[in-house]
């Protein structure tokens, strides 16, 4: 079984400094099913106060969503992300940064529980 998530499209496109507009594609495959959903998308994202993310989306099935996130950085190398949404989904991840291209990766998430590994950052 191989599950995955990922979205394709154009890059956001600025409206302001604190609003972007994103059209696009997201392909979904469940871990338990062999469907892969595929649905066009269309987001606005608003930055608020305590540079938190909010992520307005609506798909081609008629599915309207929003997702709140945000990254801070707790020390040098330590690194802390959320995100929630209105899918009751939630998922927090702890970097540690060994150099600026290679990060060690602890998150839990509503849908897979806990999880670990390396996260590579290419620039």
């Amino acid at each position: 079984m191989v599950n995955f998530k990922s979205t394709a499209g154009q890059e956001p496109r600025n409206i302001s400094r604190y609003v972007d507009i994103y059209v696009g594609a997201n392909f979904d495959r469940g871990f338990y099913d062999d469907k892969t959903r595929k649905v066009g998308v269309a987001s606005i994202e608003f930055i608020l106060p305590l540079w938190i993310t909010l992520d307005v989306r609506a798909d081609t099935k008629a599915h309207v969503y929003a997702e709140f996130r945000s990254s801070m950085q707790l020390t040098n190398r330590l690194f802390f992300e959320w995100e929630v949404n209105t899918d009751k989904e939630y998922r927090t991840t702890f970097s540690y940064e060994f150099t600026k291209d290679i990060l060690a990766t602890i998150t839990h998430d509503s849908e897979f529980h806990f999880g670990g590994g390396i996260r590579l950052r290419f620039s």
